[in-house]
């Protein structure tokens, strides 16, 4: 796991599903691997031991999730994923899909940061993700919520469990610190002043107040 240095507002730290905290350089080098070859294609990190299994003359295991890109670093040849999808449940409830050139984040509970539901960068122009293409581009931020959706699905699908742990994770209230301290952190914003962060706060969370509710 990555840190961001700024981005998305976040100093130091791996709070968001976004492309800076999810992105990981690999450096390999060894018997019958392609020297100076750069793989530029997706790949997650349970990938990798498929890759050096299948290297070793190994068999996966069938319970295993990764796939093997051992032709990228022997052959240079395209063995990638299409997309990738990260998730983040600790400090925000978040989902990113990185697709094409382009990072689309999906906030479901925002940790009481000033996240938007909906945040869309394009990679190779910006970064550091600094500006949310949203509105300007429509079609691709339906493009990204398509392949969410078909991530989920493959994913509940193979599941031993009936529900989503995101959702878990929300209908407990949030991320562990934000627990029982929605109203109150609503509060410190109105008497330091921040109205307007207060009242967009209010807006995000909306359809979890009852979930507030319960906590009392």
């Amino acid at each position: 796991m990555g840190k961001t240095r700024g981005e998305l507002n976040v100093y130091g730290d791996h709070q968001t599903a976004d492309h800076i905290t999810s992105r990981i350089p690999l450096i390999m080098a060894g018997p019958d691997l392609k020297e100076g070859h750069v793989d530029e294609d997706f790949h997650y990190q349970i990938d990798l031991g498929p890759t050096l299994i299948e290297h070793v003359g190994g068999k996966q295991s069938e319970r295993w999730d990764g796939t093997s890109f051992l032709p990228a670093i022997t052959e240079g040849a395209e063995a990638g994923r299409p997309y990738l999808v990260v998730s983040q449940a600790a400090w925000s409830c978040q989902r990113g899909v990185r697709f094409d050139n382009w990072m689309l984040i999906r906030t479901y509970h925002d940790g009481l940061k000033d996240f938007p539901d909906l945040m869309l960068f394009d990679i190779e122009k910006d970064p550091h993700e600094t500006t949310n293409l949203v509105d300007e581009k429509p079609e691709i931020v339906g493009k990204g919520l398509r392949l969410l959706d078909e991530w989920v699905a493959e994913q509940m699908a193979t599941s031993d469990s009936p529900t989503d742990p995101m959702w878990n994770v929300i209908q407990e209230g949030g991320p562990f610190h934000t627990k029982g301290d929605y109203h109150g952190y609503v509060k410190r914003l109105r008497n330091e002043g921040r109205n307007e962060a207060a009242d967009r706060l209010e807006r995000r969370h909306q359809k979890f107040i009852k979930i507030y509710q319960r906590e009392g």
